[in-house]
């Protein structure tokens, strides 16, 4: 992480089974690399593993809390389970800008090569609290998914959200052969700025 004006490192994390459990707590259990207050930019996380299983408020993200972008967060795995068992902390993998930041979120790329399955209030999100400046450009991320199956169940959710004048992200997810969805959504909301696009291939 970084609190001032340089950048954060990279994380990389290899492994053939990675387990993440949160066990319910505020304290956060996970993979990050954030930045705070300065103008620094976050880093990229990049996760590798045969199985990656979240449980229970674990975590793997990229936030900003200031001037700086959140970094991209990268998911390459054979099989992606993520359970936040009613959680009442965020479980999933995401990336977010913070109230007092320029809005400047990263993007996520998951691959799978066998599943994705959500359950129990789980997400993939992108969340946009930030305000941007006037005339900057800004990138507003993406969410883009490979996997041949994708189930969401018990109100999980895939969600680029905006609430300030940022736009919301694209969602595009490339589903090679069956999606399932039981109380849950895919979605996309703004508030002055535009929503995002949802692809599906």
């Amino acid at each position: 992480n970084t609190t001032g004006d340089a950048n954060a490192g990279d994380v990389s994390v290899v492994a053939n089974k990675i387990n993440i459990n949160g066990n319910n707590s505020a304290i956060y259990t996970g993979i990050a690399s954030n930045t705070y207050n300065g103008k620094g930019n976050a880093g990229t996380v990049d996760v590798k593993a045969s199985q990656l299983i979240i449980d229970n408020a674990g975590r793997i993200t990229s936030n900003t809390r200031g001037k700086g972008r959140a970094g991209n967060v990268i998911i390459n795995a054979e099989n992606i389970d993520i359970d936040a068992k009613n959680s009442d902390y965020l479980a999933g993998i995401a990336s977010a800008a913070s109230p007092d930041s320029t809005g400047q979120v990263g993007n996520i790329y998951i691959n799978a090569s066998n599943h994705i399955s959500l359950n129990n209030e789980a997400q993939i999100s992108i969340q946009n609290r930030g305000a941007v400046l006037d005339g900057e450009p800004i990138a507003f991320g993406k969410i883009d998914i490979i996997t041949p199956y994708l189930s969401l169940s018990d109100h999980s959710v895939i969600n680029a959200q905006s609430t300030q004048n940022a736009d919301a992200s694209n969602i595009t997810l490339q589903i090679a052969n069956s999606l399932q969805m039981n109380l849950s959504s895919i979605s996309t909301q703004a508030n002055s700025g535009n929503g995002g696009a949802i692809n599906l291939n």
